[in-house]
């Protein structure tokens, strides 16, 4: 499975297929778009959906961003990872 989250509720394939969460969880989706290439056989959709959702259920928790990241988020993403933060007070 080639599958990763570019966004928390948008999930892309390495060939360019996306399943956007419309609704839900990706454990209780009530609503997705799939955007999958035209001239795909519908078996082969059916397949990229059940796999993608699998992964997405499986990996929702945290998800794993494409390494399309914006500076902000590299930024935010190196704040969390420092050990000298200022911590909240209880």
């Amino acid at each position: 499975m080639s599958w990763t989250f570019r966004k928390a509720k948008l999930l892309v394939h390495s060939d360019g297929h996306q399943i956007e969460l419309k609704a839900g969880t990706w454990a209780e989706p009530f609503d997705i778009q799939p955007k999958i290439a035209r001239g795909t056989p519908a078996v082969e959709t059916a397949r990229l959906i059940r796999e993608g959702m699998s992964y997405a259920s499986t990996n929702s928790s945290r998800p794993q961003m494409s390494s399309q990241h914006s500076p902000k988020v590299e930024a935010a993403k190196a704040y969390l990872d420092r050990s000298d933060k200022p911590r909240v007070p209880a």
